[in-house]
């Protein structure tokens, strides 16, 4: 089980005194706290080990860039954007590794004479934040691009202009809001420690919201938009379909709707996989809110925040695609 996030202070309080005690912050010892971290640095190694598979297998199905000159051609839109949702789960989880080993050696033996801790915590806290939101955001830009490519789609034949753009304008919303979050905090000093993590410090709980949770909630509410709307514009799209279809004329538009229906399925899974990582950790912060959280929930968290990496694996190493990849060969050579 895991203790409180939001508690109180444990390690960060100005200082790395041997004299700290967080035993009073938490629910349960330092040795089964440990254990914990234990299952954090577990959960993170292999969503870290899923992210890999998702990079690695990029890059040898479209080459460096995106493109090949071969039969792959250039990356899909939605491909590319969980290639950079891939990126940053790599960042986070390194992180929740590096973060969980050096928090938990520190609490069994604090450099107190090094004056190193808190400028430590400050940079894990930042790059908890930078990754973090990032991986978010790049999530709503898959949303975004269900929107582009399937409720506002082009006529048959003409350029999507709008999706064309996304990716490089998702590269600026993502990268740019999380790199001024963590700006804005640093020269405000509201990084350090939130408890069982660096991150927005405790004396800082309105820039969490603002900062994390809003920005998580709103693009939970779009991701869940979008595939109502996506969902329910399909049904539509496979109604209009099967008349024509029938009638003998309609084989283009069938098989462009099963291309959208197969499109839409997978962003399904993505958004299931994306709310079951996040729905935790909301709970946590939000009953660490008004009392200390009970063990499963606090358990929870800590085994789940770090798995997208690894649902996004799945996912995408059962595409059609990928599965031909390397039934091919893993360089794609057959």
């Amino acid at each position: 089980a895991m203790a409180s996030l939001s508690a109180g202070s444990w390690w960060f309080n100005h200082s790395c005194s041997a004299d700290a005690d967080w035993s009073e912050s938490v629910e349960l010892s330092s040795a089964d706290t440990g254990v914990v971290y234990g299952l954090a640095i577990a959960s993170a190694s292999v969503s870290l080990c899923g992210s890999l598979f998702v990079l690695f297998t990029f890059h040898s199905i479209y080459g460096c860039c995106g493109r090949r000159r071969s039969q792959a051609g250039r990356a899909p839109n939605a491909t590319l954007i969980l290639y950079w949702m891939s990126v940053s789960d790599v960042g986070l989880d390194l992180f929740v590794i590096v973060d969980s080993a050096v928090i938990n050696h520190y609490d069994r033996a604090p450099f107190a004479a090094t004056g190193a801790c808190g400028g430590l915590c400050a940079f894990l806290g930042g790059a908890n934040q930078f990754f973090s939101l990032a991986v978010v955001l790049w999530t709503g830009a898959l949303a975004a691009n269900m929107v582009v490519t399937v409720l506002r789609r082009p006529a048959p034949g003409a350029p999507n202009a709008a999706a064309e753009k996304l990716v490089r304008s998702s590269h600026l919303v993502a990268w740019g809001t999380s790199g001024t979050t963590v700006l804005l905090l640093w020269a405000a000093g509201g990084l350090g420690s939130a408890g069982l993590v660096c991150w927005i410090s405790d004396a800082w709980l309105s820039a969490r919201f603002f900062l994390f949770y809003l920005p998580l909630l709103m693009v939970l509410g779009f991701t869940a938009w979008t595939y109502s709307r996506v969902r329910t514009d399909l049904k539509l799209l496979l109604a209009s379909a099967q008349p024509a279809a029938g009638g003998g004329g309609g084989g283009g538009g069938s098989s462009s709707s099963e291309v959208l229906l197969a499109l839409s399925v997978r962003f399904a899974r993505y958004v299931a996989v994306f709310a079951l990582v996040w729905t935790f950790p909301i709970l946590l912060r939000a009953w660490s809110a008004f009392a200390r959280p009970p063990a499963w929930l606090s358990a929870c968290a800590a085994v789940f925040s770090p798995l997208q990496g690894l649902g996004n694996a799945l996912i995408y190493g059962f595409t059609p695609s990928v599965r031909e990849h390397y039934r091919n060969g893993c360089l794609g050579g057959a």
